[in-house]
């Protein structure tokens, strides 16, 4: 299985579109699912001996699409996610009443 991308740099405005390549000719099981999504990566971290990091990662959006059958080879398909469609909120941390 391999991928292919239209761009490799996106801006939020941009649709990310992916061709992804199955080859499934020497395998006897379905593929049961294929996963296309889009992860907000943050990492903080000291600098210096014995320093401390912190990593959180969030899958912002996803999209999911069953693939090739058991021996099936050339399996092709195309998938576009609209990156401006992405809304993240974070109701949390936003303040309220200016407090």
């Amino acid at each position: 299985m391999w991928a292919t991308f239209e761009k490799n740099v996106l801006t939020p405005q941009d649709v990310a579109r992916a061709t992804i390549n199955v080859d499934n000719s020497k395998c006897s099981l379905n593929v049961s699912r294929l996963d296309f999504f889009i992860e907000q990566r943050l990492c903080v971290r000291e600098k210096g001996f014995g320093a401390q990091s912190y990593s959180y990662v969030t899958k912002l959006t996803e999209q999911s699409m069953a693939g090739p059958t058991a021996g099936q080879p050339g399996w092709t398909t195309e998938m576009i996610m609209d990156l401006a469609a992405i809304r993240y909120d974070v109701p949390e941390f936003k303040k309220k009443h200016g407090v």
